[in-house]
C-alpha cells in the first residue's frame, strides 16, 4: 500500500498543477480514489509543454525548442577554463554551491532582520502566506525636461523621421552592411544606399515599397523591390542595428547618460494575418498576432530584438538576447516582469528565486530600480505605434523572414532615433549654463526616446544633402 501511494506520488509531483487536482480523482463504486486518465494526459502533455520551452528536456525532432546542447560553443570543453573565467563561476561545483548557500542563508537572515523596520512591507498568515507590498513614492517630476524638449523643438523644428534615419546612417554608414546576393555589384554605392534607407522606412514604418516608390526621389517600385530582394536579408538588419546601438554607446558622454550595464526585457503584441503558421490566439492581449521580444537597455537603446508566437518562451528569449546580442554592451543584469525565468533553472532557480525576492522586498532601492528599468521598455513600446503607423502596425505579409525584416527595420528606426536624439540633448547641453539648470530628478528621467519634434507621415522626401547639425563640429563644417 505504501508503495502504491509513493508510485502515486511521484506520478503527480511535477507533472499535476495544484488548480488540477480537484479534477484528476473520481471515486469507484467501493469508494476508492481513482485517477481519471484524460486529465492526467492532459496534464503530462502541459508539462512537457512547458519543460520543452525552458529546454528542460529535449525530444528528437522537436526543432521548434531546439536541443540545448547547441546552446553552447563550439569549443566549450576545450576551452571550458576561460568559459568559466568570463561566467566567473569556479571549475569546482562544490564551491559554486557552498557560496550559494552562504547567500541564501545570509539574504534571509537580512531579511530577518530588517522585516520590524520594513514599513513598506507587510506580510500575513494565511494558506501559502501572503506578501503585500506598498507601492513606491511618486517621483518628483522631472520639469526641466520640458524646457530641454522644447529646446530641441526650437532649434531644428519637425523633422521626417526619414531625414532622422538618413542623418544615422551619413554619420555611421551602417547601411554597408547590406551586400548583394551573389558576388557581382554593378550598383552605384551613393545610389544603393538610397535606396537600402527607403526600403528600411518602408518595412520599419509599414508603410510599404508601394508608397514609398512615390515619394520626391529618382527610385522607381521596382528599383526597391530589387534591392529588397538582393541586398537587404534579416542578418544584414541584424548587423545594421548592432551598428547603430554600438556607435550611440560609443557617442555618449558617460557625465549625462552614465554607464549602463543592465538591460529590461518584454514583448509586445503584434496583429498578424490568420494564415499564417505564427499567428496564435493570445490570451493576455486578446489577439491573433505574434510577439516581438525586446531587450532595452536603461537610455532607451534596443540591443536585440526577437519575432515570437504567443506561445513560445520568454524564458529561453531572454537568455538569448542576453547571450547573443552582438553589440558592444556589457549586460550584467536583465530585469523582467515576472519571476518564470528561474523556473527553468530547478532546484538551481529557487534558491535564486529566493535570494532575489529576499533582497527585492527588503530593498526599496532596488524596487526602484527595476521598476525604472521596465518602465523603460513599455516607454520603448509605446514609440512603436507612433513609428509603425502603416496598416494599423500589424504584419500583412504570411512570409517569416518579411516578418522578421519588418521587426527589425522598426528596431534600426528606433535605435536611430535615440541616436540622433542621444546627440541633439548632448549639443543642448554643451552649454554649462543649460547643465546646471538639470536638477537630478531631471537627470533621472533623462531619455533620448522621445518624438515629438519627429513625424514620419507626410511626403517621403530624400535629400542626401540636407545634414542636421547636431555637434561643435558639424558648425565648423558648414562655415
Amino acid at each position: 500500500m505504501q508503495d502504491n501511494a509513493r508510485t502515486i506520488i511521484f506520478l503527480i509531483e511535477g507533472v499535476v498543477r495544484s488548480d488540477w487536482l480537484d479534477l484528476l480523482y473520481r471515486s469507484d463504486k467501493h469508494g476508492r480514489r481513482r485517477i481519471i486518465r484524460t486529465v492526467y494526459e492532459i496534464c503530462v502533455w502541459q508539462a512537457l509543454r512547458d519543460r520543452l520551452r525552458c529546454k528542460e528536456i529535449w525530444v528528437v525532432g522537436a526543432d521548434k525548442w531546439q536541443n540545448p546542447d547547441d546552446d553552447l560553443p563550439a569549443d566549450f570543453e576545450n576551452c571550458r577554463l576561460d568559459h568559466y573565467a568570463k561566467l566567473n563561476q569556479p571549475l569546482d561545483p562544490q564551491i559554486f554551491v557552498d557560496a550559494l548557500q552562504t547567500e541564501h542563508r545570509n539574504e534571509l537572515g537580512l531579511l530577518d532582520e530588517a522585516l520590524p523596520t520594513l514599513d513598506w512591507l507587510t506580510i500575513s498568515e494565511r494558506n501559502g502566506g501572503a506578501i503585500k507590498l506598498t507601492p513606491l513614492d511618486m517621483a518628483p517630476e522631472p520639469v526641466g525636461l520640458r524646457s530641454l524638449k522644447a529646446e530641441v523643438g526650437r532649434r531644428w523644428g519637425t523633422i521626417q523621421l526619414l531625414d532622422i534615419l538618413k542623418e544615422a546612417d551619413l554619420r555611421i554608414g551602417f547601411t554597408s552592411e547590406a551586400v548583394p546576393v551573389g558576388s557581382r555589384e554593378t550598383l552605384n554605392r551613393a545610389v544603393l544606399q538610397e535606396r537600402i534607407l527607403l526600403v528600411l522606412y518602408a518595412y520599419g514604418t509599414n508603410a510599404g515599397i508601394r508608397h514609398l516608390a512615390h515619394g520626391e526621389h529618382n527610385h522607381s517600385e521596382d528599383d526597391l523591390r530589387y534591392v529588397r530582394r538582393r541586398y537587404l536579408s534579416v542578418e544584414a538588419a541584424r548587423r545594421m542595428a548592432i551598428e547603430i546601438a554600438n556607435a550611440t554607446f560609443a557617442a555618449r558622454d558617460e557625465h549625462i547618460w552614465g554607464n549602463s550595464t543592465t538591460v529590461a526585457s518584454d514583448s509586445t503584441h503584434f496583429a498578424a494575418y490568420d494564415q499564417n503558421l505564427l499567428t496564435e490566439w493570445h490570451s493576455r492581449y486578446g489577439g491573433k498576432g505574434v510577439l516581438i521580444y525586446w531587450h532595452v537597455e536603461k537610455n532607451s537603446m534596443a540591443i536585440h530584438s526577437q519575432l515570437l508566437s504567443c506561445t513560445a518562451s520568454e524564458v529561453h528569449a531572454m537568455v538569448e538576447g542576453v547571450a547573443r546580442h552582438g553589440t558592444e554592451m556589457n549586460v550584467e543584469g536583465n530585469y523582467v516582469d515576472s519571476h518564470p525565468v528561474y523556473q527553468a533553472m530547478l532546484e538551481l532557480g529557487r534558491v535564486q528565486k529566493t535570494i532575489f525576492i529576499a533582497r527585492y522586498l527588503r530593498l526599496r532601492e532596488l524596487q526602484r530600480e527595476i521598476t525604472a528599468g521596465l518602465n523603460v521598455v513599455e516607454a520603448f513600446n509605446g514609440a512603436n505605434s507612433h513609428i509603425r503607423y502603416g496598416n494599423g502596425g500589424g504584419f500583412t505579409t504570411n512570409r517569416r523572414d518579411d516578418q522578421e525584416l519588418g521587426m527589425l527595420c522598426l528596431h534600426i528606426l528606433q535605435a536611430a532615433l535615440v541616436y540622433i536624439n542621444t546627440l541633439m540633448i548632448q549639443h543642448i547641453l554643451a552649454d554649462p549654463a543649460r547643465t546646471d539648470s538639470l536638477t537630478d530628478a531631471d537627470y533621472r528621467g533623462l531619455t533620448p526616446l522621445f518624438w515629438s519634434h519627429v513625424t514620419p507621415y507626410g511626403i517621403f522626401k530624400l535629400d542626401m544633402n540636407r545634414r542636421l547639425i547636431l555637434t561643435d563640429t558639424d558648425r565648423q563644417r558648414l562655415r
